[in-house]
């Protein structure tokens, strides 16, 4: 930086270095912009080595970010934060297109946001700040907390925010008695994409008491309690006709036939290398290599639908000899837990052709 700005008589650039460009200074290129979290440089375009130009961002480039969107007082209010991923507090999904500005500045245009959100991910009071906002006639005086360390900023915009799309609660009052626990107990208690009838009629049992601080943690915590008895299941069953060898990285290819189905009920344990009644911790996963079944998929979903995991680990057969099998069958558990609505877990079973070379 300092070599690109000191002259060869080695006096320092003159102060015009640092203004922008004014009308009459038509090169475009003249100055070059590098942005991290952490700071700014400005520095003339001719110093730039190559290998910093092959990171440049093109105008149109679309940019990956995650937020939280919030309401207050008429204003829609963004918390952006660099991320690979949503988080709990920067739970929606933001993709943006860059575009230029006064002929040196390149940044996310206004115009440009994609703003998508994992449910699972919401608390109660974010799912309904983001309800509020769809509901209402659209939001244009905004609030922007970018990332890194520039300040908050608040504006208008032409075009109101009419917010982002989120399920339709089944019940209003009981998720909105849920956020008055919540804050009763400044707890942040998860959206719950099911809930079961215990949990309802606990619900109907205490939405008439006087809610004091000390009744919402009674309250929040026999809810816990019936989630620690209650699991859920969401079960993928895929056809693919084709060996597991096959199908492996190759993102592109879709199944001959895919089912869902969503139980609910007990939950999910099985017996794994002689423990019996066992479960993984939340986000675990465990993988079954495909074996040999005598199941169709119809005959698979009949038995999950009838029996729950049982209906599952019944699928294969190990011991089944190859040349009486008519498919492959391979499980995969992903283990979560979302308190205090119990245990929600992923089930994906694959229907393979026999693997090749045995």
């Amino acid at each position: 930086m300092y070599e690109s700005t000191t002259s060869s008589t080695g006096e320092g650039t003159p102060p015009e270095f640092y203004k922008h460009p004014d009308e009459q200074r038509s090169n475009d290129d003249e100055y070059y912009l590098i942005q991290n979290p952490d700071s700014t440089v400005i520095i003339p375009s001719d110093a730039v080595p190559d290998t910093i130009r092959e990171f440049e961002l093109e105008d149109g480039a679309t940019v990956e970010l995650v937020c939280s969107v919030s309401h207050s007082s008429g204003t829609v209010k963004f918390d952006f934060a660099l991320a690979a991923e949503p988080t709990e507090d920067h739970p929606i999904r933001v993709t943006g297109e860059l575009e230029t500005i006064d002929r040196v500045f390149r940044e996310l245009g206004t115009g440009h946001f994609h703003f998508s959100v994992e449910p699972e991910l919401l608390s109660v009071g974010q799912y309904l700040d983001l309800l509020e906002i769809r509901e209402s006639d659209g939001f244009t005086e905004i609030e922007v907390d970018p990332p890194g360390p520039d300040n908050v900023e608040t504006g208008t915009v032409d075009t109101p925010f009419e917010g982002i799309q989120v399920p339709e609660p089944t019940d209003r009052e009981f998720i909105e008695y849920i956020h008055r626990i919540e804050k009763a107990t400044q707890t942040r208690i998860p959206f719950p994409p099911l809930y079961t009838d215990e949990h309802y009629h606990l619900y109907e049992e205490y939405q008439d008491v006087n809610l004091d601080r000390n009744t919402a943690e009674e309250f929040l915590a026999e809810l816990h309690g019936i989630g620690e008895e209650t699991g859920h299941m969401q079960v993928v069953v895929r056809n693919w006709a084709a060996p597991l060898q096959n199908i492996r990285g190759n993102a592109n290819r879709d199944p001959e036939q895919e089912e869902r189905l969503l139980l609910s009920g007990a939950r999910l344990e099985l017996d794994v290398d002689g423990v019996e009644q066992r479960r993984g911790d939340d986000g675990e996963t465990w993988e079954f290599a495909p074996a040999p079944s005598t199941f169709t998929v119809d005959e698979a979903i009949e038995a999950i639908e009838s029996d729950g995991i049982d209906g599952v680990t019944e699928l294969r057969d190990p011991e089944l000899d190859s040349s009486e099998a008519s498919s492959w069958i391979g499980v995969k558990i992903q283990f979560g837990e979302r308190e205090p609505w119990g245990a929600f877990d992923g089930i994906n079973v694959g229907f393979f052709t026999e693997p090749q070379n045995g």
